[in-house]
């Protein structure tokens, strides 16, 4: 980085005491320019629009009214393609991680770390590299581990394709007609899903497929 150009930081969170403290945190420092910080994804898109702002790195919240920060990432990244995302947020589970990492955030910090952290984590996102919580980087070595398993040798060659489709995100409508069955069918191909992998729910069934390695991003 270069010394006599500061990296020029965003918040996006819904909590105003954490975005009080991140101003106050930043204003204090020479290594950051601070463009602002704004209580929800759709204010921030808003303001980068109308001020024409060009922020090097977003503090991402996850949990976020209207527009999640997840969503967040894959919307201001249609205009802001250089820009690195950083989810920093309280959410630990599977779900919210790697669908952050899916949408293409380069880091996942958890709200508990010390300050000094954050700063080396921006830092880092900024040199070209992938910071995460130790918790969080244990969860991503894990997924990237030998899978236990195929897909196929659990579930029928219907169910693969109907787990497949919704691991790309498409809803059940789309997946109907996609393969040329009604959705009553996908339901009950669903159903079978749920009790062969154990599990009660579409993210949940995902979240399983993204951590055997059955349907990579």
């Amino acid at each position: 980085m270069n010394k006599e150009t500061p990296i020029k930081i965003i918040n996006i969170d819904d909590n105003k005491t954490v975005l009080k403290q991140t101003e106050s945190f930043f204003l204090n420092s020479k290594q950051f320019y601070y463009l602002g910080g704004f209580s929800s994804v759709a204010k921030a898109e808003k303001n980068i629009k109308s001020n024409e702002l060009n922020p090097d790195v977003i503090l991402m919240d996850v949990d976020m009214p209207k527009i999640n920060g997840i969503e967040g990432v894959k919307l201001l990244r249609n205009y802001l393609p250089k820009t690195m995302f950083i989810m920093w947020t309280v959410k630990d589970d599977d779900d919210s991680v790697f669908k952050s990492l899916q949408a293409g955030a380069k880091g996942y910090l958890l709200k508990d770390e010390l300050p000094s952290k954050l700063i080396d984590s921006i830092l880092e996102v900024y040199e070209g590299g992938a910071p995460m919580s130790a918790g969080i980087a244990t969860k991503v070595i894990d997924f990237f581990k030998p899978s236990r398993g195929r897909a196929d040798s659990i579930l029928t060659k219907r169910e693969v394709e109907v787990l497949g489709k919704l691991c790309e995100g498409k809803s059940r409508d789309i997946i109907a007609q996609e393969l040329f069955i009604s959705e009553l069918t996908i339901k009950d191909h669903l159903n079978n899903i749920y009790t062969k992998l154990e599990v009660h729910s579409e993210a949940q069934a995902v979240s399983k497929s993204f951590k055997n390695r059955w349907f990579l991003p």
